[in-house]
């Protein structure tokens, strides 16, 4: 199966322009497409290489390219200022409005790191310090100490509003288990209890079978499994 990977726009279109079930729906379109996105149904004549497919609602439209072998980016999706009709392609309001933001080159082009995000930690692989993820134009970063044994962070800091993170914690998490198991060494998130809202977002990002969560009188830790 392959990854898909949404253009900010994308994503920020399903977060501010559709509710709980229509988010659904576009989700099982997506699903269905990373299954196989070259089926010739995808391709349409009047999109160059770009391929669409449509969620229940056939108004909508999901626009999407393939990358690589692994990779489909979905670059943009429609909402009710330009539903998808059935007239020809130069009447379609949905088209138009794609055509024009690819001419205005004001559609997003991928780029692996703005996209995927980019994990980095420094001084060194085998003995970090700091840690970050930057994805689209907001960055998470945490301080690293080692306590002898396990290497562990207190914070998950983020100088960017709410509203430019998407799913920054989930991926972060992601990197983090992938990075200190292929150095073969441990990992722990010891949060004080008292950061109820930092507590809300790792609760909801770190993966059970990556992390298990532990809980004590002053801290909440998230360890490696």
């Amino acid at each position: 199966m392959f990854i898909g990977i949404y253009s900010k726009t994308f994503n920020q279109k399903l977060r501010d322009n559709f509710n709980d079930a229509e988010r659904a729906d576009i989700e099982k379109a997506v699903n269905r497409v990373l299954v196989d996105p070259y089926l010739h149904d995808y391709k349409r004549p009047y999109l160059d290489h770009y391929r669409q497919e449509h969620p229940t609602n056939k108004q909508i439209t999901i626009i999407f390219e393939i990358i690589d072998a692994q990779t489909v980016f979905f670059v943009w999706v429609n909402d009710e200022s330009c539903l998808h009709t059935t007239r020809t392609p130069k009447e379609d309001p949905c088209i138009k409005e794609f055509n024009r933001l690819k001419d205005l080159k004001a559609h997003e082009v991928y780029n692996k790191k703005y996209h995927a995000g980019d994990f980095f930690v420094k001084p060194r692989v085998d003995f970090p310090v700091y840690m970050s993820f930057k994805k689209y134009d907001a960055t998470l970063f945490s301080t690293v100490l080692n306590d002898g044994v396990t290497f562990y962070s207190m914070n998950i800091n983020c100088r960017e509003d709410d509203t430019e993170i998407f799913d920054h914690y989930s991926l972060y998490f992601k990197h983090i288990y992938k990075h200190f198991k292929a150095q073969k060494q441990n990992f722990e998130f010891r949060i004080p209890n008292c950061e109820i809202d930092l507590i809300q977002k790792i609760n909801t990002a770190a993966s059970s079978v990556e992390w298990q969560m532990l809980i004590n009188s002053d801290l909440i830790i998230w360890k490696m499994i």
